[in-house]
């Protein structure tokens, strides 16, 4: 497991950190909506959607959204004078109620958990809730400042990205150690 990760890690890096330092934000924008599609794809799995078909919908529909946000609010657009767009401000606000939720449900697991175990619709509307704000916060960051210094965006990205990864390998060998 951890030799397919760090070979995975070893493909994606390059193209991952080629893409957030040396993509326009409007390119960025579209490479990210793409990310956005496979983890779409991949939520699809996790949700129990069994038929290929239903997925395929499921990330055309993740895909679609996360376009139209990027032709609704163009790079040019996500920040004005400091000020993050509305409909981008919105959209992360939102998000966060979600994470609130989401951490309630997972604090009151399993008691709460019936009325979306057996639904794939609750279970993917999740996953919109979930793939659509990081799409907006991904370009958020990315955006920022990006007139001043185009790489300040960047070094945000990275500053997450970072942090995830640490998350990522710390709870991997947590889980090697302690795990059943």
């Amino acid at each position: 497991m951890l030799k397919q990760r760090i070979i995975t890690a070893l493909v994606l890096a390059p193209a991952a950190i080629l893409a957030i330092l040396f993509l326009s934000v409007d390119a960025f924008q579209l490479v990210v909506a793409i990310v956005m599609g496979l983890g779409a794809y991949e939520w699809g799995n996790m949700s129990g959607l069994i038929q290929r078909r239903m997925k395929l919908v499921f990330t055309i529909i993740i895909s679609a959204i996360c376009v139209g946000l990027s032709l609704w609010v163009p790079a040019s657009q996500i920040w004005q004078q400091g000020q993050l767009h509305d409909v981008f401000f919105w959209i992360l606000a939102l998000a966060s109620l979600w994470w609130a939720y989401s951490l309630i449900m997972v604090i009151i697991y399993p008691k709460a958990s019936a009325f979306w175990q057996q639904s794939h619709l609750i279970r993917n509307l999740f996953g919109v809730f979930t793939l659509v704000p990081t799409y907006v916060a991904i370009v958020t960051l990315r955006s920022s400042l990006f007139d001043v210094d185009s790489f300040y965006g960047a070094s945000l990205i990275f500053y997450v990205l970072g942090i995830v990864w640490a998350a990522d390998v710390g709870a991997f060998f947590v889980g090697v150690k302690f795990g059943r």
